[in-house]
């Protein structure tokens, strides 16, 4: 009977063995999945966001955006869709500000994460700016409106249409010079002696986004030093013609 008794029991412990494997074999798996991402943030019409990614999943998450849970409209491995819209006032939970930088946040269904950093570029800009020199209309980045998204350490283009007299000084070298208001070196979208009468014309420059994600506002003022320098300082928002999304 001991023998039998013995062999009962190894049987019993033989028994647990697929189990073992089988557990062994959800946890690798789990493991082994990769990781989720994002890769593109956009709106896709006025009420709905589009987010690019990959490994997102065939079964829906959740979409939050600075905390906020917003309403799934789509779900698919390589991308999902999100219903929200510009903030008018604040008076809607599923709103973004103008200007403002957010923290997007996928989860998938097995509770794994992707963040990625969104920024809303201002849509309330100045549609001309002056100063005793000149005047700048019609800005436009990389041939958008006065705003665009820009990806961090990006060149871009700024083009504008400008008109510039130099009372004081008619045969002086004048600058119409333009920039990020960080305070790194500005560029011009015209430099020359536009004499009495002054000078009125189109021009664009370029000018390099920085690397961090944020929104950034380009200005702009006479300059009388030559192109790349801000002669009066770096402007205030009163001369902010346009602005960046970095992200």
């Amino acid at each position: 009977m001991k023998n039998v008794e013995n062999k009962s029991l190894f049987f019993r412990r033989a028994a647990t063995l697929p189990i073992i494997a089988a557990a062994f074999l959800l946890v690798a798996s789990a493991s082994a999945q990769t990781a989720p991402s994002i890769s593109a943030i956009s709106y896709l019409n006025a009420t709905t966001l589009s987010i690019g990614g990959s490994n997102l999943g065939s079964t829906t998450g959740t979409i939050s955006l600075g905390g906020t849970l917003l309403p799934v409209l789509n779900w698919s491995n390589g991308g999902v869709q999100a219903a929200i819209q510009l903030c008018s006032g604040g008076e809607y939970v599923q709103c973004s500000q103008p200007g403002v930088s957010y923290v997007m946040t996928v989860t998938t269904s097995t509770g794994q994460t992707a963040t990625s950093t969104w920024a809303t570029p201002d849509t309330k800009l100045q549609s001309s700016v002056t100063d005793t020199y000149m005047t700048i209309t019609h800005v436009k980045i990389n041939g958008e409106d006065g705003s665009a998204h820009v990806a961090p350490g990006a060149t871009f283009t700024v083009g504008a249409f400008y008109s510039i007299v130099d009372i004081s000084c008619p045969d002086c070298i004048d600058s119409v010079v333009v920039g990020l208001q960080t305070g790194a070196t500005p560029s011009c979208l015209y430099e020359g002696v536009e004499g009495p009468a002054g000078h009125t014309g189109a021009g664009s420059t370029t000018l390099t986004a920085p690397t961090a994600d944020g929104i950034y506002n380009i200005v702009a003022h006479i300059g009388q030093n030559y192109c790349h320098t801000w002669d009066y300082g770096v402007p205030g928002n009163a001369f902010v013609v346009g602005a960046i999304a970095v992200y």
